[in-house]
């Protein structure tokens, strides 16, 4: 009997540590990269992502993450500094020379 409550007990603690992951991780170690080009939706389309010129890669990032719309990924064109942050799920990209496309976990 008292192996089962240890057991409980142990199992409490990893869900716990488990759903609040997430607060201490920074917001690069949320971004994974998918690919070298745009992002793309399932279907192959670029979706309706909100663009937002003239920003560095870690202003892009921080505009992923500052709440003010839905974001499941980030697009970045270091050609010219575009930041385009996507709420519709990406799964693929196209290549293109100087633009990421960033998944959030």
């Amino acid at each position: 009997m008292i192996e089962v409550r240890q057991a409980g007990v142990w199992f409490a603690i990893v869900g716990i540590a488990l759903a609040v992951q997430g607060c201490w991780e920074n917001e690069e170690d949320q971004l994974t990269l998918l690919g070298t080009g745009g992002c793309r939706t399932a279907d192959g389309g670029a979706g309706n992502p909100a663009s937002y010129p003239g920003l560095s890669y870690d202003e892009c990032k921080a505009k992923c993450f500052d709440g003010s719309s839905p974001c499941v990924a980030i697009e970045f064109n270091a050609n010219n500094g575009l930041c385009e942050v996507h709420a519709e799920p990406i799964t693929k990209f196209e290549g293109v020379q100087g633009v990421t496309c960033h998944v959030v976990r």
